[in-house]
């Protein structure tokens, strides 16, 4: 998986945008992926600028499936609370 199937991904994951940097610069709030003197860098950037669970990559493949999961398990999560409260 490549930055543009990853983009692909999330949005047929429906993950919203704002929750999400691919290659774009500092989001607050947000899971981050970057790319800086041959590493990829993922990590959570929080409202108040600090940044936290940083994972390293040596290649994009395994950075955008890091991310790529790390939402998945997310929204899975996330949907197994809803059904559970219904």
């Amino acid at each position: 998986m490549n930055i543009n199937e990853l983009t692909s991904a999330l949005k047929d994951l429906g993950i919203p945008p704002n929750y999400f940097s691919i290659l774009e610069g500092l989001k607050p709030d947000s899971i981050i992926l970057d790319f800086y003197h041959g590493i990829w860098k993922v990590f959570y950037f929080s409202e108040r600028g600090q940044e936290s669970d940083e994972h390293m990559f040596s290649n994009e493949e395994e950075a955008c499936m890091y991310v790529y999961n790390k939402f998945k398990k997310m929204k899975e999560s996330m949907e197994g609370s809803i059904n559970n409260e219904i």
